[in-house]
């Protein structure tokens, strides 16, 4: 019984160590409505990906400055997210620290609701490993895209 107890007590000792090197950061799957707790490796790196055909060359230049423009004050932090532009791709991809942009069908009039953050796959640890953002597909003009683009941000990595 005593090794047991032990052997239990080890077990969540090592898991709260492990969990507590990585930054907590809200994630919100905007598809399903709920909110879910997402962890994000220290420093991390994401990689950015455009699907191809969906945003002009000027628009992707709004997006890529509305990405840094929110990763501006995390770099003072302890916990910095950085990205890079990956370039575009056909589709969704799936890697580890991978973000796809794409445009998607959103029917509201509420600019804040007109784009999404949704999770692709999350690491063994629960830690998020790949995601993707949708932006409202009428949505066109530079500074409706800068909004759409930090809010999705806000949403699915946090403040």
């Amino acid at each position: 019984m005593k090794a047991l107890v032990s052997t239990f007590l080890c077990l969540l000792i090592t898991a709260t160590i492990s969990s507590e090197s990585y930054p907590a950061v809200a994630m919100a799957n905007t598809s399903k409505g709920s909110r879910e707790l997402a962890y994000l490796p220290v420093d991390s790196t994401i990689k950015v990906h455009f699907v191809k055909g969906m945003f002009s060359s000027e628009q992707r230049r709004i997006l890529w400055e509305a990405i840094k423009e929110w990763q501006s004050p995390r770099r003072r932090r302890a916990n910095e997210i950085s990205f890079v532009d990956s370039g575009e791709t056909s589709g969704l991809i799936d890697c580890h620290g991978c973000l796809t942009v794409v445009r998607e069908e959103i029917f509201t009039s509420k600019i804040r609701r007109r784009s999404s953050f949704n999770a692709l796959r999350h690491d063994g640890m629960g830690r998020l490993a790949s995601a993707w953002i949708g932006l409202d597909h009428s949505t066109t003009a530079p500074a409706d895209l800068r909004a759409l683009m930090l809010s999705a941000l806000e949403i699915g990595l946090g403040r």
